[in-house]
């Protein structure tokens, strides 16, 4: 029979699930409603949608040197429950487009996004002990990924029926597409209010993942979707979420096997991964599509088969990049985890807004290409060193145990002939 802390898992999964069913299909969406809807509202520019995802992102960069306090003094259930209300308000907004009440909801999702992670792994970990924290974020991890299978349904079904391949998505549209994404969301804040105190068990401090650059897929893409239109959206979000699942499994079923040649090995496949999408994007989209509509092409025709095999190959990096990541810090700040983690999600959070502010919706295509392929070689890089580092101090530690141990050995081996001989 199940236990309690698994069935809060499970919980918290699909909870967490249902909320981002709702927001992943949106971040992939939202550049391309705003400027559809500044075709027929001027109150809002059509570039509104990087500007919010820049507040949303500068906000959590910060929020996370507030978060533990308020998360101790509200409880993980609670806040959990409140970061996700944030996330429905913020999609709640989008039945009133307007600039300010977009940024406005962008700054309460910034801060209630932090809330909601730092809460989850809270929870997860007050539910895990050292034999079931594994397998517990295993089971977390699998049951969250589904959110982008469930999400690029929701967004090909309303873009199937509602959008006609090229045109403007009108405003009847996006009510529809909000009001699929607002009741997932809604059913999710449900289940995570509903969530059970977790039992007093001997807990490990285990830091909480976070689901990576659904942002990338629409910035890497460009605007693809005017080219085979809009609902080529959701072909992306479903394979995007089928290349995360992909790489997820393998490293949750090979994961040992994978163990014994270090993570670097990955993290270059990953690098190349990442190579090999840029390249098939800059050949495939017009170097414009960022910044405007265009009816020009690049180096060949468009491709839709070629646009979704991008997006699969974002999904698999994303998925070897955090697994990774995540693993090292552990291991290299076990004693400190706290501070490794915030130190990085800083990093990140700070990164991604600087991005959509300075260069998401001005610069080229190709340009921004480049910056991203430069930055995948200096991340593998810097990977490589921090890995090396620690394995040389791990070799150092492990030689320096060993050369005592001789020693404790001699003596015990000494006692136990005198032992011998004195029963003799």
């Amino acid at each position: 029979m199940m236990n309690a802390q698994t069935w809060n898992i499970i919980q918290l999964g699909i909870g967490s699930m249902l909320v981002f069913s709702g927001f992943r299909p949106e971040q992939m969406v939202e550049e391309t409603i705003i400027e559809s809807v500044s075709e027929y509202n001027t109150s809002i520019d059509k570039h509104a949608g990087y500007i919010s995802l820049t507040i949303m992102f500068g906000i959590a960069t910060f929020a996370y040197l507030l978060a533990p306090p308020i998360v101790i003094a509200l409880g993980a259930k609670w806040s959990i429950t409140i970061g996700g209300v944030t996330y429905l308000i913020f999609m709640a907004s989008f039945f009133y487009i307007r600039a300010w009440l977009l940024y406005l909801t962008s700054a309460i999702l910034g801060f209630g996004a932090v809330l909601f992670w730092t809460a989850q792994g809270n929870y997860l970990t007050m539910n895990s002990d050292k034999s079931t924290a594994s397998r517990n974020s295993g089971v977390m991890w699998a049951i969250f990924q589904l959110s982008s299978i469930v999400g690029g349904l929701c967004l090909f079904f309303v873009f199937k029926f509602t959008v006609k391949s090229g045109t403007t998505i009108q405003a009847s549209t996006i009510r529809y597409l909000y009001a699929a994404f607002s009741v997932l969301c809604a059913l999710g804040v449900i289940a995570l209010g509903l969530l059970r105190r977790p039992p007093n068990t001997n807990s490990v401090e285990k830091e909480q993942f976070e689901p990576s650059s659904e942002q990338q897929v629409a910035r890497s893409q460009g605007h693809v979707e005017n080219l085979f239109g809009k609902v080529i959206l959701a072909y992306n979000a479903l394979c995007f979420g089928f290349g995360q699942i992909v790489g997820g499994s393998a490293f949750g079923i090979f994961g040992k096997k994978f163990d014994k040649y270090g993570r670097t090995p990955i993290i270059i496949f990953a690098a190349i991964a990442h190579l090999a999408c840029f390249a098939l994007i800059f050949v495939n989209l017009p170097t414009q599509a960022p910044i405007e509509k265009t009816n020009d092409t690049s180096l060949i025709e468009p491709s839709l088969a070629l646009a979704l095999v991008c997006s699969f190959l974002l999904g698999l990096a994303d998925s070897c990049w955090n697994t990774q990541i995540y693993s090292i810090l552990a291991t290299i700040y076990s004693d400190r985890s706290t501070q490794g983690f915030a130190i990085y999600k800083f990093c990140n959070a700070a990164m991604v807004g600087i991005s959509f502010y300075f260069y998401g919706s001005y610069l080229q295509l190709r340009i921004q290409l480049l910056i991203m392929a430069i930055g995948a070689v200096i991340a593998a890089g810097c990977f490589y060193a921090v890995e090396s580092s620690a394995n040389r101090r791990a070799e150092v530690e492990s030689s320096s145990e060993d050369s005592e141990a001789p020693t404790v050995r001699s003596d015990s081996i000494s006692i136990q002939s005198i032992g011998k001989k004195m029963k003799y």
